[in-house]
């Protein structure tokens, strides 16, 4: 599944570059900073999946694990806003949407996770998804 993300992510990154070439300044593999987010991107995607995978388990059901799926993703984060700007700040960090956007980051945002700190805590949530699904799983189905 990794492998199949890497390939993904960096076939479209180069492809990518050779459609900006000489439109849009561009960068390469091997700056170390793009290396990296291009590598993480690929991690990011595999994450995601697993993050979906296990809530299919937990859940059981398709039109449940796709709506909490997107919900977490999508609507969550615009729920964000609704609080105040403190809040928001140590919010917002933890969001899945916004770990990717730290794994990918070529500039690490201060206020954000660094790039690894970001892939550990994404990696967490997944662990803890998958283990309470296999819990469930075993408990529901043996």
């Amino acid at each position: 599944m990794i492998v199949v993300s890497e390939i993904v992510v960096i076939a479209t990154f180069l492809i990518g570059m050779r459609i900006f070439s000489g439109v849009v300044p561009t960068v390469s593999l091997s700056n170390g900073s793009v290396l990296r987010a291009v590598l993480l991107s690929g991690v990011f995607l595999t994450l995601l999946v697993l993050f979906s995978f296990a809530l299919g388990v937990i859940l059981r059901q398709s039109i449940a694990s796709i709506s909490v799926f997107v919900s977490l993703l999508l609507i969550v984060p615009l729920l964000g806003f609704f609080f105040p700007q403190s809040w928001q700040d140590h919010f917002q960090k933890f969001e899945p949407i916004n770990l990717g956007g730290s794994m990918m980051a070529i500039i690490p945002n201060p206020q954000n996770f660094a790039p690894w700190g970001a892939c550990a805590v994404m990696a967490i949530y997944v662990a803890f998804l998958l283990v309470l699904g296999t819990t469930l799983f075993s408990r529901r189905d043996a």
